[in-house]
């Protein structure tokens, strides 16, 4: 569901008079029936004690507990409109649908349960006046916070921020409170999974003016939180979504090492086959086994990994990415002997091989990222 609030007249700070403003706020909400009344009325009642005026579309997502019902009654009372979706549901694309409808340059966000105070939206909308593109409500500004939450969740949001940390110049990379200008957004890049949209539009526009206000957040005043594990799983994927976006190199990094995982997995399986089926002495075994896993990586990271590598020439790269594994592997044995000489009463724990088993596969990937599948080789 999606609230669209176009006000006519908005007097900011700085300005001598009243001047002509006009934007939309959109409220995406889902099985909220008993969140939407108060929500609306506590934002009819804001405005009118600063004289704005203006007009609420709420689009529902379907919501079993009959928010839309709810909302054509409140259009009796306050200037609201109703408008049901029911296909490609969910709050992120809810949002996008209602800033593709709204008619207004500056559109504003917030959630629908009232954890989001009618107030922020005068600091975010003079934020917009003031020359920004796009402004974040963040509790982790000086003068916001979550005042209502026990430790133990403002812990986990905290871990979630920090999760996103380079992506882009947030502070509360969670937050679902946002304003921004339609014309600066390209809205065609916006994918995003799950709930985070503000994350998602702050990754993809990094040339956007980025502000951020205030925000007390409070708990939701009527109805079930949305929060569940299902929830959190889509914020990670969503995370490593937007990390191979900002950071394409990650991206090939991420693959080549599932790459070298399926290495492992055939070089295990053709030796298992060759002692078991082929009764093959287990040195030989163990030779035929690395040369299968090699050759799948070789195709797998050519193919798929570096999709411009399919434009080497086979043997020349064949021989090179050898030669580049090679070294890589001479590398890991080198880092764990060298481990084990600095600390020989460690020689049998895990942690000297996984850090041999990392230092190899950095090499390798920069060796074949540089000399065997390097971009310029694509006509």
């Amino acid at each position: 569901m999606q609230v669209y609030l176009t006000v006519k007249f908005l007097y900011t700070r700085g300005m001598s008079s009243l001047e002509p403003v006009a934007f939309t706020v959109v409220l995406p909400t889902y099985n909220e029936a008993e969140s939407l009344p108060i929500t609306i009325s506590k934002l009819s009642a804001f405005f009118e004690s600063l004289s704005y005026q203006g007009v609420i579309l709420v689009v529902d997502d379907g919501s079993p507990d009959g928010t839309a019902s709810i909302a054509k009654e409140l259009s009796l009372t306050y200037p609201v409109s109703v408008i049901e979706r029911s296909s490609n549901r969910g709050l992120s694309h809810a949002i996008l649908e209602g800033m593709a409808h709204a008619k207004t340059e500056m559109c504003l966000m917030m959630d629908a349960d009232g954890s989001h105070p009618p107030e922020i939206i005068r600091p975010m909308v003079e934020a917009l006046m003031s020359g920004a593109d796009i402004v974040v409500g963040s509790r982790y500004v000086k003068g916001g916070g979550m005042p209502d939450w026990p430790f133990y969740r403002q812990f986990i949001s905290r871990c979630n921020a920090w999760l996103a940390l380079g992506l882009s110049p947030l502070t509360d990379s969670t937050s679902g409170c946002m304003a921004v200008k339609k014309s600066r957004i390209n809205w065609d890049l916006v994918n995003p999974l799950g709930w985070k949209i503000v994350l998602e539009v702050c990754t993809k526009h990094p040339d956007c003016r980025i502000v951020e206000v205030p925000l007390v957040f409070k708990d939701r005043q009527a109805g079930a939180s949305k929060a569940s594990l299902l929830v959190q799983w889509d914020y990670l994927v969503h995370l490593y979504r937007l990390y191979c976006y900002r950071f394409p190199t990650f991206l090939e990094f991420s693959r080549f090492c599932l790459v070298g995982i399926s290495g492992l997995c055939f070089d295990f399986i053709v030796i298992s086959v060759a002692e078991t089926i082929g009764h093959i002495d287990v040195r030989l075994a163990s030779l035929l086994g690395f040369a299968a896993s090699f050759t799948s990586n070789y195709i797998l990271n050519r193919y798929w990994t570096f999709f411009y590598g399919r434009y080497a020439p086979v043997w020349k790269s064949y021989s090179t990415y050898a030669t580049i594994a090679s070294i890589g592997f001479c590398a890991r044995l080198a880092s764990v002997q060298a481990l084990i000489f600095v600390y020989p009463q460690h020689q049998h724990a895990w942690w000297v091989a996984i850090i041999g088993l990392i230092l190899g596969a950095i090499i390798t990937f920069v060796g074949s990222r540089a000399w065997v599948f390097y971009p310029a080789q694509k006509p």
